[in-house]
């Protein structure tokens, strides 16, 4: 069975991210924490989807959308490495 590994970075932004939407309502936080969660478990089984990108800091890695937030990470022999998950409207080129 495929895992899923965080780094320190990904849960800081998904605290960020949770706490920031819950904000205004704490049951969209938890269903957004679920949905991206399952989204993880689905990419560990199939860390190959989404597009490979080069970025400043980590080199080749993949990315894939979620809604407004776009997903960095790595794949691994165990599944795959999340190496952040960021708001799409940010500075991506700054932050990787």
């Amino acid at each position: 069975m495929a895992h899923v590994k965080r780094s320190r970075e990904t849960l800081r932004d998904l605290s960020a991210i949770v706490q920031f939407i819950a904000e205004d309502n704490t049951s969209a936080a938890e269903r957004w924490l679920a949905a991206i969660e399952e989204l993880f478990t689905l990419m560990a089984a199939y860390p190959g989807m989404g597009e490979v990108v080069v970025t400043r800091r980590f080199g080749n890695v993949r990315r894939r959308s979620f809604g407004a937030y776009v997903i960095y990470f790595r794949e691994r022999s165990y599944g795959v490495l999340i190496l952040r998950v960021l708001h799409g409207a940010r500075d991506q080129h700054k932050l990787l």
